[in-house]
């Protein structure tokens, strides 16, 4: 199957029991076999990036609307980030199980992004700071001041 078999397949699966949830975000796993979302309703959904099959479905993911997700490098981590419930949360990617530790209150967080090698979480805030995570301890190693508004995703994903 192609991209747009597996992107209608994923699309059905968004409209089942008659409504449509809001995507606020998605990202394509680095491994190239997941597509995973966050909804408006604060769920994550994973699913398969060859058959658009739902995998995972996690409904209380956050309470409230999730914003922002993002891969490790290594597709074994999978960060999720919620302005309403002020949390960030760490899931096992293959099993969509919360990874106790790792996930935790920040002041409100728009953004995420994982560096190429996966050892730090850049958090984008809505006062313009960048927070710098380090992944193998989960604290700030650094907040750099850098904008004067919300540091969210840019027009197209910025990929």
């Amino acid at each position: 199957q192609d991209d747009r078999t597996a992107a209608t397949a994923i699309e059905g699966e968004m409209k089942h029991k008659g409504r449509r949830a809001a995507v606020a975000a998605t990202n394509y796993a680095p491994n190239g076999q997941e597509i995973a979302s966050v909804l408006g309703d604060g769920s994550l959904k994973i699913y398969s990036a060859i058959s658009g099959a739902a995998i995972v479905n996690v409904p209380n993911a956050h309470k409230g609307q999730a914003t922002a997700l993002a891969y490790s490098p290594s597709t074994e981590l999978l960060v999720t980030v919620s302005k309403t419930d002020s949390m960030v949360r760490a899931w096992d990617s293959l099993t969509a199980v919360e990874i106790k530790g790792k996930s935790q209150p920040f002041e409100t967080v728009s953004s995420a992004v994982f560096t190429n090698e996966g050892k730090r979480l850049v958090l984008g805030g809505p006062q313009g700071e960048l927070n710098v995570i380090e992944v193998s301890s989960w604290v700030s190693s650094r907040v750099i001041h850098a904008h004067s508004d919300d540091v969210s995703e840019p027009p197209g994903g910025g990929n």
